[in-house]
């Protein structure tokens, strides 16, 4: 009897190792399993940079449409997109080949180095759309109107409805101004791309403004124009600006020639722009002392704008001046604009590009100031400055 339970004790140590191996086996193959699915340290920062870089996109498609309430910054946009396309977002290019493209009417154009972006955006249509049109045109390519024709026409049978822009170019330039008439107005109401329809929506402007090959209605042309600019295209606001100055086809309004010409300065500082401001208000310190009195702080974000960038006059590059610049945005600020502190934030985080001096307490203190607001831009950059 002795010996038998010696034996069945032997047996139940010997099972209850195995039990306790089994277990252990069990758990080292889960956590083994477990640290396969995980991503590895390149993978993880990987993908903290893509997603960094996926929040840089956004915020340039906010600076260039002026989306969610965003003011439409059309260098502030280039500057998201080239930080995003830096940190692996192909996407990116294709806005930084329209911005360098003239399609929304930056006016530092590089047609060879549109080319480079939209080449790199892969198989994206919309680029290709673009890249189409440089060849048409022979812009910073060999003209080949054929290739452009076939671009455009890729793009219409994968089904994206702005390859017809192309088309009505090619429509329009042979004279079939019915089949072009169709295209554009097909690319207005069945497009998802807002510079493609923008842009349809003035050449649609140009044709009845001109009246060149369809009667002249001019009331349409502001119609179109109003709608293009509503969707911040430089050259509609422009035009709309200059019809109103003049008295071109409306009644000539003051009031509202500055409106259209702000609005195309809170696009981009262009020193042109403001001139014929300073024009039509009869010098300078009525131009300065009309923004001041306007208690807009869009218009001052313009002015601000201006002083902030570098701009030329009459072919001479003018600098940054760094404390007109604050002056303006601190104004703007004053008034509760969010988009003005995280514009301070950002000349002080960079001073020396702006002609002043580099502070990022000062930075933080705006960001902050701004991320309070609600500003999701300045909650972004107040994060990367305190995580360093």
């Amino acid at each position: 009897m002795a010996i038998l339970a010696l034996c069945v004790a032997m047996a139940m140590t010997a099972c209850s190792e195995n039990t306790d191996t089994a277990e252990v086996e069990k758990t080292t193959a889960t956590a083994e399993s477990a640290e396969a699915g995980a991503p590895t340290e390149a993978e993880a920062e990987k993908q903290e940079q893509l997603a960094e870089a996926g929040q840089y996109y956004e915020a340039g498609r906010r600076n260039l449409y002026g989306l969610d309430g965003a003011q439409i910054d059309l260098e502030d946009a280039r500057t998201n997109f080239t930080k995003a396309q830096e940190l692996g977002n192909t996407d990116a290019n294709l806005y930084l080949g329209v911005l360098v493209d003239d399609w929304y009417g930056y006016p530092k154009k590089d047609y060879q180095q549109a080319r480079a972006y939209y080449e790199q955006s892969g198989d994206n249509p919309y680029a290709q759309i673009a890249l189409g049109f440089l060849y048409y045109y022979g812009n910073g390519v060999d003209q080949d109107m054929e290739k452009g024709k076939e671009l455009f026409q890729s793009a219409v049978d994968q089904g994206v409805v702005e390859g017809y822009y192309g088309l009505a170019k090619v429509a329009e330039n042979v004279g079939d101004i019915e089949t072009a008439l169709e295209h554009y107005n097909k690319v207005v109401e069945d497009g998802t791309e807002q510079f493609y329809i923008a842009s349809a929506m003035v050449y649609l402007g140009y044709i009845y403004e001109h009246g060149d090959v369809v009667e002249q209605d001019v009331a349409k042309a502001v119609g179109w124009y109003t709608k293009a600019a509503d969707l911040g295209n430089t050259d509609a606001i422009n035009s709309l600006g200059y019809m109103y100055a003049e008295g071109y086809g409306v009644e000539q309004d003051n009031d509202k020639a500055l409106e259209w010409y702000v609005k195309s300065l809170s696009s981009f500082p262009d020193y042109e722009v403001y001139k014929i401001i300073v024009d039509i208000l009869h010098g300078e310190d009525a131009a300065e002392k009309w923004f001041e009195e306007s208690g807009d702080a869009e218009k001052m974000m313009a002015l601000a704008e201006l002083y902030r960038s570098h701009y030329s006059d009459n072919g001479e590059q003018v600098l940054p001046d760094f404390d007109k610049a604050i002056e303006w945005y601190t104004k703007a600020a004053d008034l509760g604009n969010s988009d003005a502190m995280k514009m301070i934030g950002n000349m002080y985080k960079l001073g020396s590009l702006y002609g002043g001096e580099d502070d990022l307490e000062k930075a933080i203190e705006w960001y902050q100031k701004a991320a309070d607001l609600g500003n999701s831009d300045a909650q972004s950059y107040l994060e990367r400055l305190q995580g360093q």
